[in-house]
């Protein structure tokens, strides 16, 4: 039962970019949907991968896009690393909302949440390969995830991880995700 149900934060500044400032409204309503119990899902993009967005906010004026094409150099990598750092920071703001959030067990929404970060990019300046996907995912599921490890699972697809998911949130019966030739089912060592 949650006991945090309130209204979101509207603290929009003037002085951010307004691709900033949505972002947080965005996880500031996203906190408050999923402390009034109003869904059990939601999915927040930033942008699409072809969107041409740039971010001069951190002195990044070429699209993020583009420099993923790009040669690895050392000033690439540098530039690709501060907007991942950037990107990181807005996934641990959204964590920290969720975990001011009470429960009336004791617990936080962040708690009782299970929360996937990724990108597209398995290997940046190399176009979108699938392979060595960077995948964060936090919160502990109402128990069913335990957090504050590193996991690496060869070869499997990111499929497997949806199918483990899904039986994290109670969907036993999910044995496939996706392309059926490559969800081989939930991966044995995240639960």
């Amino acid at each position: 039962m949650v006991t945090g149900c309130r209204a979101p934060k509207y603290n929009v500044s003037a002085t951010e970019p307004a691709f900033v400032a949505q972002g947080r409204q965005q996880m500031d309503n996203l906190a408050s949907i999923l402390a009034c119990n109003l869904t059990r899902v939601v999915h927040l993009q930033w942008t699409v991968a072809g969107s041409g967005m740039s971010l001069p906010w951190l002195g990044v004026n070429v699209p993020h896009h583009t420099l993923a094409h790009e040669p690895g150099t050392e000033q690439n990598i540098e530039t690709q690393s501060r907007i991942t750092a950037w990107y990181a920071d807005q996934f641990r703001y959204l964590m920290e909302r969720l975990r001011e959030i009470p429960e009336s067990d004791g617990t936080t929404v962040l708690d009782n949440t299970a929360i996937l970060w990724y990108s597209e990019h398995g290997t940046p300046h190399a176009g979108h390969p699938r392979e060595n996907l960077p995948l964060l995912l936090a919160g502990r599921a109402g128990g069913a995830l335990t957090p504050g490890r590193w996991l690496k699972f060869q070869g499997a697809a990111h499929n497997d991880l949806f199918i483990s998911l899904a039986h994290a949130m109670g969907l036993t019966d999910v044995t496939t995700f996706g392309n059926p030739l490559v969800a081989t089912g939930p991966l044995s060592r995240l639960r």
